[in-house]
């Protein structure tokens, strides 16, 4: 699943160019996390979903390494579940932003 996320910036390089350097740690760990919780998770039912949500922001939410040795948070979200979330590019900002999948749907 992960390869999927990276898909557009392997075949496209420009568009992870596009991405503020300061932005790609949170980029790249988002999509990282993203894929984390869909690929084990998506498989658990629904009381386990809640315990692995916990377990998933607890690490997440720590400070984490970056390959020069500097602790960065990761930008994750903190109201409801990360089941409840999607992570997707914003180019214009040269960002990434979390969304409640809920919310693309519509009535």
């Amino acid at each position: 699943m992960l390869e999927a996320q990276l898909q557009p910036f392997i075949t496209v390089k420009e568009l992870y160019d596009r991405i503020d350097i300061k932005n790609k740690f949170n980029v790249v760990g988002s999509l990282y996390l993203f894929s984390l919780v869909w690929t084990f998770g998506g498989c658990l039912d629904s009381a386990s979903r809640k315990p692995f949500d916990i377990y998933a922001k607890k690490i997440f939410a720590a400070d984490l390494s970056t390959e020069k040795g500097k602790k960065k948070k990761l930008a994750i979200p903190e109201k409801g579940s990360l089941f409840d979330y999607g992570f997707r590019m914003n180019l214009e900002k040269s960002t990434g932003e979390w969304y409640r999948w809920v919310d693309t749907l519509q009535e």
